[in-house]
């Protein structure tokens, strides 16, 4: 089996250990994706992995091989997208990295850059922690959602990202949460830039990785 064949079945294998237990990645485990359907969870999942720029009637062409009989219609992918949470995705990445353990700095050093970054999405001013009313930047007013991610710097790879609505943002939170959660061992070394984290987020690594001895006893 070749390199790329090799990453192409760990990726769908581990989709297929997801579907055998949907519950931590479903809003309602016990009703979504009980039913037989045409876009079940691991070809959904899959779906989503595979779509390119396309709109999403002819990326469902592409994907079903323009078999008319085996293509779901729009309104059917966007009823079972409805029911994922962002959890799917995030353990599909974490999962993905961790059968590829990637090659630290002197065998155990990892540099790992922390950054925000915003993305527009559909207007919709009817979302308060989304939408950003008219301004200088937009005269309709706009919606956006904000990501803060971590990057590892030497094997140029995403670790894991936190998602949060445009206007309700909080970089603070976002990375003391990802420095918390991190999963990878080593010795991870956090990079972030003058406008992220205040000084005092420094505290979380320093918790997580340092043990201080106790000052010894003395007797009076």
């Amino acid at each position: 089996m070749s390199f790329p064949q090799k990453v192409k079945s760990t990726l769908w294998a581990i989709v297929d250990n997801m579907a055998c237990n949907t519950a931590c990645f479903v809003k309602k485990p016990k009703k979504d994706f009980t039913r037989n359907r045409k876009l079940g969870f691991a070809q959904l999942i899959r779906f989503f992995l595979s779509m390119e720029s396309g709109c999403i009637n002819h990326e469902l062409l592409k994907y079903f091989y323009f078999l008319p009989d085996e293509i779901p219609s729009a309104s059917s992918f966007i009823q079972q997208r409805a029911k994922l949470l962002p959890e799917a995705f995030r353990h599909v990445l974490t999962q993905f990295n961790l059968r590829f353990p990637a090659k630290g700095l002197w065998g155990k050093y990892s540099l790992i850059a922390v950054d925000g970054c915003e993305f527009n999405i559909a207007r919709n001013p009817g979302d308060p922690s989304t939408f950003h009313p008219t301004s200088g930047r937009s005269k309709r007013g706009f919606n956006s959602l904000h990501t803060i991610s971590l990057y590892d710097l030497l094997s140029k790879r995403f670790l894991d990202v936190v998602l949060q609505p445009g206007k309700l943002k909080n970089e603070f939170h976002a990375i003391c949460q990802l420095i918390d959660r991190y999963i990878y061992g080593g010795f991870p070394i956090f990079v972030a830039d003058r406008g992220g984290p205040a000084i005092t987020s420094l505290h979380m690594p320093l918790k997580k990785a340092v043990s201080l001895p106790s000052a010894p006893k003395t007797s009076t």
